[in-house]
């Protein structure tokens, strides 16, 4: 099992705060599950003020999407393996987007997140 950091910065982000249980499932799961962990981006205030990337302990964290052949296959076993929160079943734990710096996923737990059966 590998993890990758995308630089010194997000490693060092990543050990800011900890990281919430779920959180950690999810990552090890996605790990032991899809090749290619690269975190590009984890706790960063001036950037996320105010959402997931910035609880306490950590709800979220980004990962590198063009190391997959099929990004929006990873997405779609991601969310099948895991619900976000059943009582808001339109939410993901893992999102594939661009949110104006590339193509990515986006990752977050819940205090509610569980495996799927």
């Amino acid at each position: 099992m590998i993890i990758e950091f995308k630089d010194k910065e997000v490693l060092q982000n990543c050990f800011r705060n900890g990281w919430h249980p779920k959180l950690i499932e999810i990552l090890l799961w996605i790990c032991e599950n899809c090749s290619g962990t690269v975190i590009t981006e984890a706790w960063r205030l001036s950037l996320h003020g105010g959402d997931v990337h910035c609880t306490n302990p950590l709800r979220a964290f980004d990962l590198r999407s063009w190391v997959f052949k099929e990004p929006n296959l990873i997405e779609l076993k991601i969310n099948q393996a895991w619900e976000y929160d059943p009582k808001r079943p339109e939410k993901n734990v893992a999102w594939y987007h661009d949110s104006g710096a590339g193509k990515h996923f986006h990752v977050q737990a819940h205090p509610r997140t569980r495996r799927r059966a």
